[in-house]
Formats: C-alpha cells, structure tokens, sequence
C-alpha cells in the first residue's frame, strides 16, 4: 500500500511543527492504521499471526486502487480500514468536488452520493467544515487558511454508515497586509 508522503504535517521536537516529505512521513500513517485495526480486531479475539494476517488483509482490502505503476493496492483508506476491523457494515459512495483546485478562503461544492435532507459531515483533510442536512445539489464550503497542497475530501453519513472521500488541491497563497 501507499499513503500520503509528501508535504505531511507532524510533530517536531521543541514542541514546534514541521513539514516532511518522503517514507518518513508515509510510515507513520499506515503504522498509525494499522495500531487502530489491530486494536479493534483484538477486541474480537484475534492474537498472534491471525491478527497480523487480519491487519494485513483489512488495510489491503480497503486500500483505494490507483493506475500508478508500484502503488501496490492502493491509498491506504483509514477510515474504510477501521470500520471494517471493527466489524461495521460501511458504504462507499461517490464524492466529487468542483472545482478540483482552489486557494484558501475559496468555496468548493462538495457533492456525494447521498440524498438530500440525510444527515452528513464534511471534513477538508480531518478538520469538520460541515456537519447537518445533506442539500439538493451538493454542499458549498469554504477551504480553511491554513490549508495548501492536497487535501483529502470526506464525507460521512448516517452516522458514519457511509463513507466517501475525494481529493482536493489547494494552491499556496500568499496574504500581505
């Protein structure tokens, strides 16, 4: 499997934050999901080369495939990987976002494969940019400031029983006052 490595945001010591690129900021993500399944399907009784054997098979199964040559199977898809080590029945539904590309401060339209009036949440790379009743046509939201580069869509519905998720690019700017 692949995750994201590149331009990853985390923890820098001194207390401070710091942008990495490379497998040094990919590992941590798919060992980060990889603790979350295990944790759950040790809940349900597996131990030793069974769990590992699930652990593997869970994060594999729900990668999302890509056409680039040496990505394996795929993004890891954290959310679709716990789910399912837990057990929970999840939906996949479509999400696409227009326009793909924008700038901080912009407003995109998110649109799912969901009805209008279902109760969703949207978040824009782990931060929630909005939570209530699905609209006809798609939610308007707006890129936060402190977003840049890719960042991962995620729509969420009936309570987490649907799943989808996109990719959007935010293009650096930069604000003098």
């Amino acid at each position: 499997v692949v995750a994201p490595g590149v331009e990853v945001a985390g923890a820098y010591p001194g207390n401070l934050l710091a942008i990495g690129s490379g497998t040094s900021a990919a590992t941590p993500i798919v060992a980060g999901i990889a603790a979350l399944s295990s944790a759950e399907l040790s809940r349900r009784g597996l131990r030793g080369p069974q769990l590992v054997e699930a652990v593997y098979d869970t994060i594999t199964s729900t990668a999302r495939r890509l056409e680039d040559a040496g990505s394996g199977y795929g993004r890891v898809v954290a959310y679709g990987a716990v789910a399912k080590a837990a057990g929970l029945d999840v939906k996949v539904v479509p999400v696409s976002i227009s326009p793909s590309t924008a700038r901080p401060g912009d407003s995109v339209r998110v649109v799912a494969g969901v009805y209008p009036g279902q109760r969703v949440d949207v978040l824009l790379s782990g931060v929630r940019v909005f939570s209530g009743e699905y609209p006809t046509g798609g939610v308007v939201v707006r890129v936060p400031d402190t977003h840049m580069d890719g960042n991962t869509v995620v729509v969420l519905a009936d309570g987490g029983s649907a799943f989808g998720e996109a990719l959007l690019y935010v293009r650096p700017v930069l604000r003098v006052d």
